[in-house]
């Protein structure tokens, strides 16, 4: 991972640590390449499960964590976030869970609704990735606002960083001519 050091590790002590954090930031800069990076990381001493938000399943409720429950029926949706919970803590075997949202402003509201009861009554910290915009959709507003995730804006790469990566990419050394039009 290039230019994104400090980053990662900042947000892996969170996680270790048990807050929950929301990722933001402009398409493309890397939210849920980080994201993906912390997990890795995270792996060796946590239970690590994933939620992807997509406007496919937005219309789905509970649609992007049921598949946290594991194969058994799922009850009715009064029952399904401490069903959906106790389910991960099983699989955890007596390691500490962590859950990572990538697109949460594209999650259905009773997946949204487990995000927020796990930050809250669960003590199961959360890294969650949108895009800036998202930040301001009135159901991710209060994960934030009310102190429930820190908010943290990931921004582009540094020109240097953003050299070297092209240079690690192509293999060999750039010009300056090709630098400057990535840039």
């Amino acid at each position: 991972m290039i230019g994104r050091n400090d980053e990662l590790q900042a947000l892996v002590g969170k996680i270790e640590t048990n807050q929950s954090v929301l990722l933001t930031g402009a398409a493309g800069v890397g939210k849920s390449r980080l994201a993906e990076e912390a997990k890795a990381l995270l792996d060796t001493n946590h239970h690590i499960e994933r939620v992807i938000g997509s406007p496919s399943l937005a219309g789905v409720s509970f649609g992007a964590v049921a598949h946290l429950a594991g194969d058994a029926p799922l009850p009715e949706p009064s029952a399904l976030i401490s069903f959906v919970t106790r389910a991960m803590r099983r699989r955890a075997a007596r390691r500490p869970i962590a859950v990572i949202a990538d697109d949460i402003n594209q999650l259905d509201d009773g997946s949204l609704a487990f995000i927020q009861s796990l930050v809250t009554h669960e003590s199961i910290p959360v890294l969650a990735t949108v895009r800036t915009e998202g930040a301001a959709d009135r159901r991710v507003v209060p994960l934030w606002k009310d102190g429930l995730m820190e908010r943290s804006e990931l921004g582009p790469l540094s020109r240097r960083d953003a050299d070297e990566l092209a240079e690690t990419i192509t293999g060999s050394p750039c010009g300056a001519t090709l630098l400057n039009e990535l840039w």
